[in-house]
């Protein structure tokens, strides 16, 4: 028992584990694909930022081109320049303020807060030196407008395209150092994955291996002290079979004696304990009384039935052995033995038996002198009053008393004590109960002929 007890502790201590391990797992994965997630982004926030800003630099290359090509068509090749309207620079001129209004957003958001300013400026200078140059043109003085186009508008031009690759190159810098930070989280946690696995499977190892030692231990503790209360247990019932084995000697020589002093070997004792057993299992095994009549209640019954006449300890002899017929204050006091032997079973028996036992016992002392119809001492119960444990011992000893010689009577035949049984059904004796004891008269003779 103890080997599955130590099963069972075992088991729960492992489905413990997989739960405890189960939920650090699914912890451990939670953060690792927040920690994924958040890498991934990060990574595409700043991939997209940055190929935003390299499209505003191709197109403000594309449109710087595109206005320098109009400002160089209108200064030299004026009749081509007015009759295509390829070189209008209205359009370009407004993607330019477009986009550098969105590189002046972009600017407060990025690193690149600095170059934007830097280039925002120089491209507003660009367009007004444009305007200057259209001036220049309305004006007639071409030679002044080739001049300052060759002179401060390239100047200007190439500044502006310097900065703008040094910006496309810082952008492109920036995504490579995205990649790989993005490359080397990816790998720390991959690491972090593979360390926080082998944790769990170390740690499952060692819980396991701890929980079979202890499980190990104690089981040997269990096994030495189950030994120990099986020796013990052994020992009190032994010492409490010795005192049962004291207190019904103690019991049967009481009766014992009291029945020598009436005459009778004690072999009345015996028949009278074996029909009430007989007859208190038939009673249970056809049905009645089946709420009182348990194993534990006939097993105390039987036990008390050598002591229903206990109480004649206290009459006289000269009344117990009388020949002839007792007088009324005799039979008053022969009467009283009722009394006096539950009294007696009370106080001897109360401190050293169980209540049960003690309450059928001294039922049965005090009340199976008791009739069914009422005409019984010491109380004149009637019927069911009378408790079941003294109307079986009633049936029991007046058959015995009747087929048993005493000194002021003779001994009746089997089948006399039978009829006279038979005739008090519902009178003397509880209907059912001297029923089935005339029923089962086989049973009854065979009891009596062994115990003779």
């Amino acid at each position: 028992m103890l080997g599955k007890k130590s099963d069972r502790t075992t088991s729960l201590l492992t489905a413990l584990l997989v739960i405890f391990l189960g939920a650090v797992s699914i912890v451990v994965i939670l953060v690792l694909k927040i920690n994924i997630e958040r890498a991934i982004d990060e990574f595409e926030t700043i991939v997209t930022m940055n190929f935003q800003d390299k499209n505003h630099i191709e197109s403000l290359t594309e449109d710087i081109y595109k206005e320098n090509f109009y400002v160089y068509g209108k200064v030299w090749s004026e009749e081509s320049y007015v009759g295509n309207s390829y070189y209008e620079s209205i359009n370009t001129e407004e993607d330019i303020r477009a986009i550098l209004s969105e590189l002046s957003e972009s600017a407060l958001s990025d690193n690149y807060g600095t170059m934007y300013s830097n280039i925002s400026e120089e491209l507003n200078e660009y367009l007004n030196m444009v305007s200057k140059v259209e001036e220049y043109i309305e004006a007639g003085n071409y030679e002044e407008a080739e001049s300052y186009v060759s002179d401060v508008i390239n100047n200007k031009v190439l500044s502006i395209n310097k900065e703008l690759n040094v910006l496309e190159e810082q952008i492109n810098d920036e995504v490579k150092v995205a990649q790989d930070t993005l490359k080397y989280r990816l790998i720390s946690i991959s690491i972090i994955s593979v360390v926080a696995i082998i944790v769990i499977i170390a740690t499952t190892l060692v819980i396991v291996y701890l929980c079979n030692q202890i499980t190990s231990k104690l089981e040997d503790y269990s096994d030495i002290l189950e030994f120990k209360v099986n020796k013990q247990s052994e020992e009190i019932n032994e010492h409490n079979n010795r005192i049962m084995s004291i207190q019904n000697s103690t019991i049967d020589a009481m009766a014992s004696l009291i029945e020598s002093r009436d005459g009778d070997t004690g072999m009345h004792i015996a028949r009278t304990s074996a029909y009430v057993k007989m007859l208190a299992q038939l009673a249970k095994n056809q049905g009645y009384y089946t709420n009182i009549l348990t194993k534990d209640y006939i097993e105390f019954l039987v036990k008390a039935a050598p002591m229903h006449d206990i109480g004649k300890i206290n009459v006289p002899d000269s009344i117990l052995k009388k020949p002839g017929i007792l007088t009324h204050d005799e039979y008053t006091i022969m009467q009283n033995h009722t009394k006096e032997g539950g009294r007696i079973i009370r106080e001897a028996l109360g401190s050293i038996e169980e209540i049960e036992f003690i309450n059928i016992a001294s039922d049965v002392a005090t009340f199976h002198h008791e009739k069914w119809d009422g005409s019984g001492y010491p109380y004149g119960l009637k019927g069911e009053e009378i408790p079941i444990s003294a109307r079986i011992m009633s049936v029991a000893d007046v058959f015995d008393a009747l087929v048993s010689e005493r000194c002021y009577k003779r001994a009746y035949s089997f089948d006399e004590a039978m009829l006279i049984i038979n005739d008090n059904i519902g009178k003397h004796f509880d209907p059912i109960l001297s029923r089935l004891f005339v029923e089962n008269k086989d049973k009854v003779k065979q009891i009596m002929e062994e115990l003779s």
